[in-house]
C-alpha cells in the first residue's frame, strides 16, 4: 500500500492546543487577588470582588512574599486593618498559583475551626478559580467524614492546608511544610506541652524547603518587651507606610500625637478633629485620607533587616489612623473615654488594637510612706461617693484576713475596714466569726445602712474543703469560692465558674496577674476621681504600716524561662495578704458587673422619690445589688 498522510489539523485547533501548553502567567499576590478573589456575603462588611485599591497599604504587604530572597514576613499592625484578608489572599494565591503544603497556625484549636468554617470554606466557594478545589482530608481512621479532624485538613491538587492551634503540639509536627502562616502570634501559647515554642515548632517543618519557603507572622502587639511580633518586626527591615501631605506633598508616617482635637483655648472640639502635617503644619482633614492612601508607599527603615540578609521583611506603625473604615473622631472618643476614666486596661487596648503599638508598662515604685500620707478621715463609716461594698478574704493556717472595699463611679475605691480573725480555719468558730462579720452593715453619710454585695474567699492552701462548705451554703448572699489562675497576663479577671468538687460549690478562677497590675496603676493615681484609691486614717479601721507593707508586697518583673520571656509578680515582703484581699475585693466588683454610673443615678433618684428613664432602662442589676447591700 502507498503512504497515507494524515490531514493537517485546522490552524485554529493548533493555536488552541498551543495556548493550553503555555505556562500560566505568574501573577503577584495582589494581581491574583484583584483578578480572582471574591469575598462572600456575610464574612466582611464589604463583599464581592476583591479590590486591593480599597486598602492601598495592603498591596506592598501582599506582594512582599513575591520579592526575591524573602522567606519571612512579619506584620505588626492595628486590629481590623486587613490582617485576616491578607492571610486569605495568600491561601487562595498558593492554592491556585503555586500549590504547596501549607500550615496555618492560630492561637487555639477553637479559633482554627471557626476560621476554617467561617472564612476559608465560604471564601473558596465564592471564588470561581478556587471553587471545588478543596477536599476534606482523611482522619486517623481513613474516613473523610466531616469532623473536627477534616475541618483542620484541606487537600487540593498539589498540596494541602493543615490547620493547628498553638496550644496543640501534635498539629505542629510530622508534616513537611513550605508555607507557614501564623496568625495573632502574641496570643500564642507560651509553649506546646514539653515541645517548646509553637512558632519554632512550625518553622521546623519548613527545613526541607529552605530555598523557596515562606514564613508569615501577623499580630497586633501586646506588652512592650514581651510581644512576639515586636521581636520579629525588629528582625526585619521595618517598613513604614508613608503618605503625602495634600498641601506640601511631603511624605510622613501618620502618628497619633499629631491628631488634633482641641480648639485654640485647649478645649476639646470633637466636631473639628484633624491632622497636622509634620512638615508644613497644614490642616489635613478626614476627606483627604483616600487620596493620601492611594499615593502612599512603604519605606524600609533598616534596609536589609537586622542582619542585612534581606530575608526578613517587616511592616509596622500601621495604626487605625490609616483605616478606610474608622473615623478619626471615633478614635478620639475611644481615647478620651479611657483617659478620663483612668482605665489602664482600656488604654492598653487602645494602644495595642488601635495604634498597633506595644503597650509600655510604666513600672513606678510606690512608697509605703506615700500611701500612709494619703490617708484621710472619713465623714461616716461609709464615706460619700460609695455606691456598694465588696469584700476579699484570704485564708491562712492560723487566721482569716479580710478587707471591705467601697466602690464609686469610675471604680474609685475607699478602704472601709481591714479585719483579722485569729484561729485555725479548721475550727468552725472561725467561720462563724467570718459569717457574722460579712453579715453586718455600715452606715453611709446619708443614713443608709450598707451591707456587702459580693465576697470572694480564697480556696487555696490547706483548707479548701472548709472554704467550699462555707461558700456553698451562702451563695445566695454572693459569697463565692475563688482561686488564682495560671501566672501571666491575658487571663480574664473572672473566669466561668465550675462545680467540680464534692460540695458542688461554685469556684471562680481569677486572672490575678492583670488584677494586680490594675491595682498598682490605680494606687499611683494621686487625686480623687476615677480609679483613685482612698484609705482611712482612723486606727480602728486597720490601715497602718503593716497593711501598706502587705499591699505593696509584690513587684512586677520579667523573667526568662526556657528561653521564653514571661511576666510574673515577685514577693518583696513576707506577708502579702492585704494585696490578695484587695485583689479579691476587686474581682468581686467584676463579678457583679454593675454599671456604677446607672447605680449612682438610681440611688439619687430613690433619695428624691423619682425613677428616671435612664435608671429604669438599665438598673435591673443595680436593683439586685441594692437589695443585697443597702437598707
Amino acid at each position: 500500500m502507498g503512504d497515507v498522510t494524515a490531514p493537517a489539523p485546522p490552524l485554529g485547533s493548533v493555536v488552541k492546543i498551543l495556548d493550553c501548553l503555555q505556562p500560566r502567567p505568574r501573577l503577584s499576590v495582589s494581581e491574583w487577588s484583584d483578578a480572582y478573589r471574591v469575598i462572600p456575603a456575610g464574612t466582611s462588611p464589604e463583599h464581592g470582588q476583591w479590590h486591593t485599591d480599597r486598602t492601598p497599604y495592603l498591596r506592598g504587604i501582599l506582594d512582599s512574599v513575591n520579592e526575591p530572597g524573602v522567606d519571612t514576613v512579619a506584620l505588626m499592625m492595628a486590629s481590623q486593618m486587613g490582617k485576616t484578608e491578607f492571610l486569605l489572599c495568600l491561601l487562595g494565591y498558593y492554592v491556585d498559583q503555586d500549590p504547596a503544603p501549607i500550615l496555618l497556625v492560630q492561637p487555639t484549636i477553637e479559633a482554627v475551626e471557626s476560621f476554617s468554617k467561617e472564612r476559608i470554606e465560604p471564601g473558596f466557594r465564592a471564588s470561581p478559580t478556587l471553587r471545588n478545589k478543596l477536599e476534606s482530608g482523611k482522619d486517623d481512621r481513613g474516613s473523610s467524614r466531616k469532623s473536627s479532624q477534616t475541618i483542620r485538613l484541606k487537600m487540593f491538587p498539589g498540596g494541602y492546608i493543615a490547620m493547628a492551634g498553638s496550644n496543640a503540639p501534635a498539629g505542629l509536627a510530622s508534616r513537611p511544610i513550605r508555607i507557614v502562616l501564623c496568625d495573632e502570634i502574641d496570643r500564642f501559647a507560651e509553649s506546646s506541652g514539653t515541645e517548646g515554642d509553637p512558632i519554632a515548632l512550625a518553622f521546623q517543618r519548613t527545613s526541607n524547603f529552605e530555598h523557596n519557603r515562606k514564613r508569615i507572622l501577623v499580630s497586633t502587639p501586646t506588652i512592650d518587651g514581651m510581644s512576639k511580633i515586636q521581636d520579629w518586626h525588629a528582625q526585619g527591615d521595618q517598613r513604614q507606610f508613608h503618605v503625602p501631605c495634600p498641601h506640601c506633598g511631603s511624605l510622613q508616617v501618620l502618628q497619633w500625637e499629631r491628631l488634633t482635637y482641641k480648639d485654640a483655648e485647649g478645649k476639646r472640639d470633637l466636631e473639628h478633629v484633624h491632622y497636622l502635617c509634620e512638615h508644613c503644619r497644614g490642616r489635613i482633614e478626614e476627606h483627604h485620607k483616600p487620596g493620601m492612601l492611594a499615593a502612599g508607599e512603604w519605606i524600609a527603615q533598616v534596609p536589609g533587616g537586622a542582619n542585612g540578609s534581606g530575608k526578613v521583611v517587616s511592616f509596622g506603625d500601621l495604626s487605625a489612623l490609616y483605616s478606610p473604615w474608622v473615623k478619626w473622631r471615633t478614635l478620639v472618643e475611644e481615647w478620651t473615654k479611657a483617659h478620663d476614666n483612668r482605665d489602664r486596661k482600656g488604654l492598653q487596648e487602645f494602644v495595642n488594637l488601635r495604634l498597633g503599638q506595644p503597650f509600655v508598662e510604666h513600672q513606678q515604685t510606690i512608697a509605703v510612706e506615700y500611701l500612709e500620707r494619703r490617708r484621710e478621715y472619713y465623714d461616716a463609716e461609709v464615706p460619700e461617693g460609695v455606691l456598694l461594698l465588696t469584700a476579699g478574704v484570704d485564708v491562712q493556717d492560723d487566721r482569716l484576713e479580710m478587707e471591705v472595699v467601697g466602690w464609686g463611679v469610675g471604680k474609685e475605691s475607699w478602704g472601709i475596714q481591714y479585719f483579722i480573725a485569729m484561729g485555725s480555719p479548721g475550727d468552725a468558730a472561725v467561720w462563724q466569726l467570718l459569717d457574722t462579720y460579712l453579715a453586718q452593715t455600715w452606715q453611709a453619710t446619708d443614713g443608709r445602712r450598707m451591707g456587702i454585695s459580693c465576697t470572694c474567699v480564697d480556696s487555696g492552701g490547706h483548707y479548701t474543703s472548709e472554704v467550699y462548705q462555707f461558700c456553698r451554703a451562702r451563695e445566695a448572699r454572693y459569697i463565692w469560692a475563688i482561686k488564682g489562675g495560671k501566672d501571666g497576663p491575658g487571663q480574664p479577671a473572672v473566669g466561668k465558674p465550675t462545680r467540680n468538687n464534692r460540695f458542688n460549690a461554685a469556684l471562680f478562677t481569677l486572672g490575678v496577674h492583670d488584677l494586680k497590675g490594675i491595682l498598682m496603676s490605680r494606687l499611683m493615681i494621686d487625686s480623687p476621681g476615677p480609679g483613685h484609691c482612698h484609705f482611712p486614717r482612723e486606727p480602728e479601721r486597720g490601715y497602718g504600716p503593716k497593711f501598706f507593707d502587705g499591699l505593696l508586697s509584690e513587684k512586677h518583673i520579667v523573667v526568662q524561662r526556657g528561653g521564653v520571656k514571661k511576666h510574673t509578680w515577685k514577693k518583696i515582703h513576707d506577708r502579702n495578704e492585704p494585696l490578695d484581699c484587695r485583689v479579691y475585693g476587686t474581682a468581686a466588683l467584676e463579678m457583679l458587673n454593675v454599671n456604677l454610673e446607672q447605680l449612682a443615678e438610681r440611688i439619687r433618684a430613690a433619695s428624691m422619690g423619682v425613677q428616671p428613664a435612664a435608671a429604669r432602662s438599665g438598673a435591673q442589676r443595680g436593683r439586685r445589688v441594692l437589695s443585697r447591700g443597702v437598707s
